[in-house]
């Protein structure tokens, strides 16, 4: 539920994507790299939706729910 979930699933993908010498300092690089490349507007709508999921949760009597893509 929490929006911070999609966004660091967002990060690993761009991170994981890559191939370094697996030094920290390359890591904490690639990871502030992916970090900044995710759009603002991503962030905000994946904050929007909590309201809609919250109903739908609430409406489920606190069961699961359905992902949707782009919710």
């Amino acid at each position: 539920m929490n929006p911070i979930e999609n966004v660091w699933a967002i990060l690993k993908a761009k991170v994981k994507v890559q191939s370094y010498a697996l030094t920290m300092t390359v890591f904490e690089d690639a990871v502030s790299r992916g970090w900044w490349a995710i759009p603002q507007r991503t962030i905000n709508r994946y904050i929007s939706s909590m309201h809609r999921r919250l109903i739908l949760v609430v409406q489920a009597e606190g069961g699961r729910i359905a992902y949707r893509k782009g919710f």
